[in-house]
């Protein structure tokens, strides 16, 4: 026997939007930074500890906003006419931009994905092995300065990983057009299995700029495996490439 209702089903009954809060409009500022950086900072008073979405490009995160004062983040540019939004659930959007015009001294590898633990960026320069001074991850992400006299590079993650749907980006940058040296900087991508993703689907998106410019986009959807193989890492081979340092 088929049971056929008679009710509208709930999922595609009207949704009442939720009104913006009136007598607090968000600002927001960008500004480029050393390192084809963008300095944001977000005011939103009436947002306290709430989650706010960015977007740069093709570049989306999540962050939570502080319960006092100002957001302030620092992201990588992806474009030299560099476009930055924030959203907040209810509507609220502002949108600012700046001129980045270092960018096209820079090589760029930007992976992003949903959810707890999903990925990690690896990048080991010049034949440096896991562990050492030129392995440049999460665990050793160096910061800007690391790209003084052209010699290493440093990673930037984004995101907040307390939100279990968060979306959360790590970009590694090198600076190939002021490198002094030659050679190849092997990258990778890996995920630990752990509690919070075990079993689960994950789709992580990877793109890749060579002197400013986007050279190569990827899209894997995997299937993480069962709780089993908690503690296992599971290496994600053709998602990017390896980055060839010229000499200048």
């Amino acid at each position: 026997m088929v049971a056929v209702a008679d009710d509208i089903p709930v999922g595609i009954l009207p949704v009442e939007e939720a009104a913006p809060r009136l007598g607090c409009v968000p600002t927001m500022s960008a500004e480029a930074a050393a390192g084809a950086l963008i300095d944001v900072h977000l005011s939103a008073s009436c947002y306290a500890a709430e989650t706010v979405m960015f977007t740069h490009g093709d570049l989306t995160f999540h962050m939570q906003m502080p319960a006092e004062g100002p957001l302030k983040v620092q992201l990588p540019a992806l474009v030299e006419v560099a476009e930055v939004s924030a959203s907040f659930a209810i509507g609220d959007t502002v949108t600012v931009s700046t001129v980045v015009d270092s960018l096209a001294f820079y090589d760029r590898v930007v992976i992003s994905w949903s959810g707890y633990n999903g990925a990690e960026l690896h990048a080991r320069e010049f034949g440096a092995y896991y562990g050492e001074a030129g392995h440049v991850w999460r665990g050793q992400p160096r910061d800007v300065g690391a790209l003084s006299g052209g010699k290493g590079g440093f990673l930037i993650r984004l995101g907040n990983s307390d939100l279990s749907i968060a979306r959360q980006a790590e970009i590694y940058t090198f600076p190939a057009g002021l490198s002094s040296q030659v050679g190849d900087v092997k990258v990778s991508v890996e995920t630990e299995v752990t509690e919070e993703n075990c079993g689960k689907p994950l789709k992580i998106r990877s793109s890749a700029l060579r002197q400013g410019q986007v050279t190569d986009q990827h899209e894997l959807m995997l299937q993480v495996p069962d709780c089993s193989a908690i503690g296992e890492f599971l290496v994600l081979k053709n998602l990017v490439e390896d980055l060839t340092i010229a000499q200048n």
